[in-house]
This record gives C-alpha cells, structure tokens and sequence, in this order.
C-alpha cells in the first residue's frame, strides 16, 4: 500500500498540483460564464464586429432602390399643426390613412405592407374608405401581433411540473383541464417531454380565441420534419391580434408581427414563416411577407436545414431563423414622411392650395413606382435594439423600420444571385476546425524552443481562428458564421495546458541536468544540454577524454601545524579558484574533490574537439592563480601551496556510477589511473604540470615543454612518453 501511494505520490508533486488546480480554476471559470449568459453576450460582441467589419468591407453591394419607407415621424407630428389639417395627433384618422394608401398605389406601387396594426372596427365611413383603399391595393400586406410560442409554453410547462407533488389533484385539474393521475400514468408509460406535450395539446383544444381565415395561409409542405421538431415548436405560436371582419376580404396577406430578440435585446434574426398551433396554418413574418407572395407565389417548404422558396434555398437554425445580413454601410433606403405624402395626395387632388411651404414637402409620385412601400410609425414600432447596418452599433426604433426594408432586401439580393444568406457551419465542421487549430497549437508549441515564443503560439492560434472567422463571415461568396467564443476558449485552453506541460518539462529537465551534473559544469554546458538534451547519455559510454589530476605538496604535514579553521578557509579559497578556472574559463567537467587533490575532465556530457589543449591551458591558468593566491596568503601570514598537475588523454568509460542513494558522474579506465601517475611524479621531476605524449601531440602548438623521456607507469608493461610544460606566461 506504501509501495502504491509512493507511486502516485509522483504524479501528485506541487508543480503539478498547480497546474491541475490552475486548469480547474479556467474550467469553473468558462462554465460561470456560460451558466451567467456573459458567453453568449460576448459572441454577440463579436459578431457584431463582424458586421461593422463586412459593412464597411462590402461597399459595392448596392441596396434595393425598389424599398421606400413611408413613416410617420416625428417631422410627422410636430408639423401637422402647421397645415391647417383636421386632426392633430396620432393615431391618425382612418381615412387619411386611406388617402395616403390611394396617393402610393395611384403612383405604381407594387406592394404595400402596412406596418400598422388595425384589430378594432370602428364600423364608420372612415373605415368604410381604408377598406377601400386597401382592396384597390394588388399586394397589400397587413400585420397582427402574435405571441404564446409553443417551444416557450413547453418549456414553461417543464420547469412548473418540475415536481409534480406541488399540485394537490384539484389544483391540477383546475390548471389544467386534466386529472392528475391520467397525466402521471402517460408520463410513466411514455415519459416526460411526450407527456408534457400532450398536456399542451389539451391546454390549447380549451384556449379561445379568432381564427386566421383560410385564405391568408401560405402553401407551406415539410419535408423531413415533424410537426413536434425543435423548428416547428419555435415558429409556432397561439395567440394573434383581433383581426376585424370588414377587413378581411380587403387584406391580401396578414403577416406576423413579431423579431426575435438576443440575450442583450438586440434584434439580428428574422423567423421568415410561423404556424398557428390551432389552425395548422402557415403566415409569413413582416420582412418575408413580400418576398413570398412576389418571388414565390406563396409556396414554400420548409426542412430541417433550410427554407426553399422556388429554386432558393434560405438556411434557417434550429429555431427556425435567419440571420439578418446588414449587408454595407452603403445600404441607405429612400425614406419619407408620412405626412408629406398627405399632402402630396391632397395637393394633386386641389384639396388644398400649394404654395411655397408646401411646395418644398411634395413627394414625386414616381417616389413610388414598382416600389416595396412599407408605411409605419415610429409610435407603433417596438423599442428593441437593432444592429446598426452603417456603423455596427444598436440604435431603437426610430430605425425598426430600416431594420425590416433590409432584411426584405436580405431576400431579393440573395434570390438575384449578388449576395448569399449568411450560414452557420455545420457543428461537424466546426468540431473538425476546433481540433485542426488545437492540435496544431498543441504541435507548434512542443516544436517551439523558445519559452517566449512558446507563449505567444498561444495568442498567434487564436488571433488566426478569430481572422478566420471573420474572413468567412465578410466574404460575399462564403457568408458563414463561424463562432467563435467556446472555440477561442478551447484553443486557450488546450494551448496553454500543452504550454504549461512543456514548461513543466523544461523545469523537470532542468532538475534533471541539475541532479545529474550538479555543479560539476559550466553555466554553458548545461544551456547545451538544456537545449538538446540527447546530448546526455544515460547508459554510459567509452569515448576519447582528457582528465586531469592536482595534489597539493605536503599539505598533510602543513595543516598538522595550521589552526583547523585557518586550514579550511585557504583550502576553500584554492577550491573555488581552481574550479572556476577549470569550468567557467574552460569548459571542463568537476569530477570529485579526493582529500586536498581536484579531478576533472574534459569532451563529455558535451562533445569538445580541442579537450586535450582545454586542459592543459586550465592547467597552466591554475599554477598561474596558484602564484597570485601565494602572493595574498603570504601577506596574511599564511603558508604557502604548491601544486603538481598530471594530464593524460587516451580512451575511458565516462557515465553516472552508484546507486538510487549516492550517484556520482565520473570517468574510469586505465588512462583514468595514468593522468593519475602522472601527477605523481611531478614530485619526482620537480615538475608542475606533467603530461603525456598524446596530450603533448595536441598541445604542442602552443605550449613549451621538455622532454623527459619513457617512464614506466605503475599498472603498465608499456613505458610512457612524458613532458614537463615549462613556461606558464605562454596565456598571457
């Protein structure tokens, strides 16, 4: 059990304790957001950049000229006073209604779609005059507030019967229309969300209210869908304004009058077609109300990816929307005031006398021809925020009218060919981007030596799927909506862990060189083999090495008669000079300090191809430190040290030896023992620095040495040349 915990206790280490509880926090974090809603608020954000972006990127898409706003504004109301009318606030008389209805389709209108809703009958002359006018009308579409979505009633219905023992059966009765217990045994038999339906399908047989005639239903056929799919659920509604009976033979098509909204309120979504529950009856949304009587003859089908009017196929979402393309800050529709009409009309009939003021506010009759005419008032629009198509901001509802002349235009252009519906990917190929763009961060990032760089993947993956993006959105050949917050959050996320991992590598690695090498290298040797770790090898190995062995004279009998503490303090003042020359200034490799004497090496972990001239320059450097060091101890009183050096270079085994308790990096072999000897008899010779023929042959260049002939070294048969370096200023 100990064995097993030890185990695992390696996993569970402090360096990775953090960054599992870092990752964790960015997790808890994501899913805050979402459940808060401020994910979806800032893929709106985005979005919205998007728009601004392709509007001011799109300029040569024109608007349709063909759309003519007819609004009752505020120029409207501050001004009817001042041409001596017979009313003076709004809502105005029915028939100056009809007179401005008679003034537009006289003029060649094609189509009128009356954005104002008429759901009381007044049962006089002035209705009979509107009625009139609007029968004269050709394509007159008229509007009825809708609402009590099927898709929010069902969901309604789930949260409240969340726990069913909250209704007594009589209070279930009485909510419902239905015993308790029949709904509890269909939804033990066929589940919840079948059982919750059917409970609707009783709620609306006992809702009252007027139909919609037949002869404002759209031929609308599904394919592929069901009557109870997710698209259905969300068009279908099953209240609507009173439509008054004097009215309906005059009405050509009754349109809904409602936009869906997003978290933050904006509108950015049309639903072009939604279904009476109760009817089985299909009627077009304000903006699409044109479109499917002028382009399609009223027949369109519906399936669970796109809309299809004749040969065009408009992409909806699962809640059977569009989105909304505010195509180019170019797009700027014909606009005119209601009132100005009036008194065109009443101007060309001589009902009133022109003069010069009312000169200047005539609107040409050719204003209207062969236009969409959609006439509103800013009174009656809903104060919902809209997308902005010049600047990308929101604005209210002096400009709901702007918002339906575009999307009505959103259906023509596309329909013509010079503009497509903006589409969403499908959630296979997003999932297939998502990882293209996570694994190859993730790739990039481990291929990547520079830790600075490392980082900054992070941010290059990103900012690259955000351009992506929005090069999908702004170019008019692809028009897809790619989205971008949870993908963003997926490619930070697996970026930074793959980051965070590699970092936790390199730290590792550093411990490893550390442990492996400790002190024994210099700062560059370890950068080396940091950088390219196979540099280490962990079998060891025999290779062609230097080393190099000192030994102080007689410092047994010289601190035998020295105060400990005086003895240790030289004896670290020799080591830290002695070893700062062999590894910082030449680029050796400490073996082991062996009582007062100092091991070294030189051509591994790192492979050096002078070795042989690296030690005997460091060789000759430390005498030289040696004299310096004298000169100060002298001055203090102390003794001073003489050093003898043997160097050999020939074939030896180099490697980490021991065990999991004490593990030392050093080299062995018969060449070791020589370099040994060697330093020996530097007492024989009265030599300080002795080396072998091999290290003579590489060193020869620059150092001067005397010969001292073939000495048989102890351990060996086979006699060895040796010299004694004999001028140490040769550095300086």
């Amino acid at each position: 059990m100990i064995k097993r915990l030890k185990k695992y206790s390696k996993i569970f280490n402090t360096e990775n304790n953090i960054i599992f509880i870092f990752l964790l926090m960015l997790v808890v974090l994501f899913i805050l957001l979402n459940v808060s809603g401020l994910t979806e608020r800032l893929e709106l954000l985005f979005y919205d950049l998007k728009v601004t972006v392709s509007a001011n990127n799109n300029k040569h898409l024109k608007h349709d000229s063909n759309i003519v706003i007819v609004v009752a504004d505020k120029w409207s109301f501050n001004n009817v006073n001042n041409f001596d009318l017979e009313f003076d606030r709004w809502p105005w008389p029915r028939d100056v209604l009809a007179e401005t209805i008679n003034y537009i389709n006289e003029s060649g209108a094609r189509a009128i779609l009356f954005n104002i809703i008429i759901e009381v009958e007044q049962n006089t002359e002035k209705d009979t005059k509107l009625i009139n006018a609007i029968s004269n009308v050709e394509h007159f579409y008229s509007i009825t507030k809708i609402g009590g979505f099927k898709a929010d009633t069902l969901n309604n219905l789930d949260r409240t019967l969340s726990n069913l023992n909250n209704f007594s059966d009589k209070a279930f009765k009485k909510r419902f229309n239905i015993n308790k217990d029949n709904y509890v045994s269909v939804y033990e038999y066929s589940g919840k969300k079948y059982a919750i339906r059917e409970l609707y399908k009783s709620l609306i047989k006992n809702y009252s209210q007027q139909q919609i005639p037949e002869k404002f239903a759209l031929n609308v056929k599904l394919n592929g869908l069901s009557s109870d799919s997710s698209i259905i659920d969300n068009i279908s509604f099953l209240a609507h304004s009173n439509i008054p009976k004097s009215f309906i033979n005059a009405f050509k098509i009754i349109c809904g009058s409602y936009m869906s909204r997003d978290i933050d309120g904006a509108l950015r979504e049309d639903i072009p077609i939604f279904k009476d529950v109760k009817q089985n009856l299909y009627i077009p949304s304000v903006a699409f109300a044109a479109f499917i009587d002028l382009y399609g003859n009223g027949e369109a089908e519906i399936t669970n990816k796109f809309i299809k009017v004749k040969d065009l196929k408009i992409p909806i979402n699962n809640k059977g929307r569009i989105k909304i393309n505010f195509n180019s800050k170019n797009f700027k529709y014909k606009e005119v005031s209601l009132l100005k009409v009036l008194l065109s009309s009443r101007i060309q009939k001589n009902l009133i006398q022109s003069d010069n003021k009312l000169n200047r506010n005539i609107i040409n009759p050719d204003t209207f021809k062969n236009k969409i005419v959609i006439i509103s008032s800013e009174r009656s629009s809903p104060s919902d925020k809209i997308i902005d198509n010049i600047s990308g901001a929101k604005f209210y509802s002096s400009k709901f009218n702007y918002l339906i002349a575009n999307t009505i235009d959103n259906y023509f252009i596309c329909a013509k060919g010079e503009d497509k519906f903006i589409k969403t990917l499908p959630a296979y190929l997003v999932i297939i981007i998502i990882i293209i763009f996570c694994s190859g961060n993730c790739f990039l990032i481990c291929k990547c030596e520079n830790i600075f760089i490392k980082f900054g993947m992070i941010f290059a993956g990103i900012l690259l799927y955000l351009l992506l993006s929005m090069f999908l959105y702004v170019n008019t050949s692809l028009r897809y909506d790619l989205p971008v917050i949870v993908p963003v959050y997926l490619i930070f996320f697996t970026s930074l862990t793959s980051f965070l991992w590699q970092y936790k590598c390199v730290y590792n690695k550093q411990k490893e060189v550390d442990k492996l090498f400790g002190k024994f290298v210099s700062p560059q040797i370890k950068k080396a083999l940091l950088e390219d770790p196979t540099l280490i090898n962990y079998e060891g190995q025999k290779k062609e090495m230097t080393v190099l062995f000192t030994d102080l004279r007689n410092f047994t009998s010289i601190s035998e008669k020295t105060p400990a503490r005086q003895t240790i303090a030289q004896l670290n003042e020799y080591f830290s000079a002695m070893v700062d020359i062999i590894i910082n200034e030449f680029d050796g490799t400490l073996d082991k300090f062996i009582g007062d004497a100092i091991m070294a090496f030189w051509n591994d972990p790192i492979p050096q191809d002078n070795h042989a001239e690296l030690a005997v320059k460091a060789a000759i450097k430390m005498q030289q430190k040696l004299s310096e060091l004298n000169k100060i101890w002298l001055d203090r009183g102390w003794n001073d040290l003489q050093m003898g050096i043997g160097i050999n270079t020939g074939e030896m085994t180099v490697g980490h030896m021991g065990g999991e308790t004490f593990l030392d990096y050093t080299v062995i072999g018969d060449n070791v023992n020589t370099a040994s000897r060697l330093e020996s008899l530097t007492k024989e010779f009265s030599a300080n620095i002795i080396i072998s023929e091999t290290v003579y042959k590489s060193s020869k260049h620059f150092i001067n040495a005397e010969y001292l002939g073939e000495h048989t070294i102890k351990g060996k048969e086979i006699p060895v040349k040796i010299y004694k370096i004999i001028d140490y200023n040769m550095l300086t």
